[in-house]
This record gives C-alpha cells, structure tokens and sequence, in this order.
C-alpha cells in the first residue's frame, strides 16, 4: 500500500469494522430473541427494541414507527417467519456513505432513500408471501433463500428487488441477509 491509496484502503477497513460490528450486533439480537424465555440472554435493550404488551418481541407484521427501532416480521411462503433489522437498510443498504451503487440503484429505481425507509419495509413486507423462496446452498451457517420481488416505488416506477435470507442453523429464525435492486437482462444487439 502506497501513500497515495493509504488513506482509501483505511476507508474501506473502517467501513469493514462498522458494517461486522453491525452484523455481529443482528447476530445478537436474534440469539437474544431466540434465549428470552429461558431468562439467560444478554440484557436487552427496551430504548431500542420496547418488547409488546405480552412480553414478546417486535410489533408482529407491523412496523414501528419510533426513531432507530426496527424490527418487523414478514411471511415467506412455504419457509414461515422471517425478521427483518431495520438496520439492514439503513446502515447498508440505502446508505449512500457505506453502499453508494446499492443507495443510487434504489434512488434512481424506485425512489427509495433514507428519508423513505419505512415504506421500503413496508412494501417487502406487503409483497413477500406473493414469492416463492429459491433455496440456495448451504455454506454452514444455515438454509439460505433467495426471493426476488418486483416492487413498484414511490416513483411510480417498477423494478425487481433481490432479496436473500437464512434459516441459521442454531436459532432456526429466518432473517434478511441482504437487499438489493436487481439489474435487469440487457437485450441483446442483433
């Protein structure tokens, strides 16, 4: 490394660090789920994620509405429950500092941005169970699933999202590993 791409690499590294920490985070959260009732997970968090009147957790197939909270559940046809972290989105996903070509294609596509995040969850959430998971190999980690939806943004314009989830292998829940705007095939010239 040179001292002309140092300053770029230590970009890149940081932004590495933030995005582990973050899944390591989702990690967590999910093991905390999975090891409520047995009363032996790590403290739980309530200024973030405020449990329902009945103890549990999340807002069912809802979302919430209050700040950086952001938890919501969906159906997978054929799979069952899956949760999806707010975070996913705004920390990669639609975040223009952390994933530009991923924010731009969901700007330029669908009209998707930070500022409209929560209606991105709500129309995955109101269109998942209309597709049927592509199952995926199995790297050790657990069952992985592939759904690509065509969503329609708040553009007006209409554009397949991938969107790619596993069935970890311990907890057994189902959650979205990653979110993107598909490319549509190029037609080819005659």
């Amino acid at each position: 490394m040179n001292e002309r791409t140092k300053p770029a690499m230590l970009k890149v590294i940081h932004l590495w660090l933030k995005f582990l920490a973050w899944e390591l985070e989702c990690m967590l959260q999910c093991k905390q789920e999975e090891s409520f009732k047995s009363q032996d997970c790590i403290p739980w968090d309530e200024s973030k994620h405020p449990r329902k009147p009945n103890g549990e957790f999340g807002e069912g197939s809802t979302l919430k509405n209050s700040g950086d909270d952001s938890t919501i559940r969906v159906e997978l046809a054929n799979c069952g429950e899956a949760i999806i972290h707010k975070e996913q989105l705004t920390m990669y996903a639609l975040n223009p500092d952390k994933a530009p070509d991923k924010a731009k294609a969901f700007e330029l596509a669908l009209g998707y941005t930070l500022d409209n995040v929560d209606d991105l969850l709500e129309n995955v959430r109101a269109n998942i169970s209309k597709y049927e998971p592509i199952p995926k190999e199995d790297k050790g980690y657990g069952e992985r699933y592939q759904v690509v939806l065509d969503l329609i943004g708040p553009n007006g314009k209409q554009a397949p999202v991938l969107t790619a989830w596993i069935k970890d292998k311990k907890s057994k829940k189902i959650r979205l590993t990653s979110i993107y705007v598909k490319r549509r095939k190029k037609e080819r010239r005659r």
